[in-house]
């Protein structure tokens, strides 16, 4: 008994993977920026610009991957590859590149200044 793949079955393979490196991809850029944002002392509104510039860039990435692998069709097994790749990231990877910001230790934005404790209110 020999299986064969048919055309159909051969282009849904296809456009996964191409998905699947869009999730990948995405979570580098994501990856790199908070790294970059992280390190550099920047004005608040310089940030905010540059929050906007990520997604505005993330979104032309992967509706150039999603263009490339099915004309822009935006499918469920498309999206399902899509989200696999960014978990795949988020597991096999992303510890091995910028370790610390993996793990929860990023503060983008949530800095406490001096060490001051919060002030509790009374009732």
């Amino acid at each position: 008994m020999s299986i064969q793949l048919t055309d159909l079955i051969k282009e849904q393979a296809s456009q996964c993977l191409v998905m699947l490196g869009a999730g990948i991809a995405f979570m580098l850029f994501y990856q790199l920026c908070s790294f970059l944002c992280g390190q550099v002392r920047i004005h608040k509104w310089v940030r905010v610009f540059l929050e906007i510039f990520f997604w505005l860039a993330s979104a032309v990435m992967t509706s150039q991957f999603l263009y490339y692998c099915a004309y822009g069709r935006i499918s469920v097994h498309a999206v399902c590859a899509f989200a696999i790749g960014v978990l795949l990231w988020k597991k096999c990877f992303c510890g091995i590149i910028l370790p610390t910001y993996c793990e929860g230790k990023r503060t983008r934005g949530l800095r406490k200044r001096h060490g001051k404790k919060k002030k509790e209110q009374t009732i």
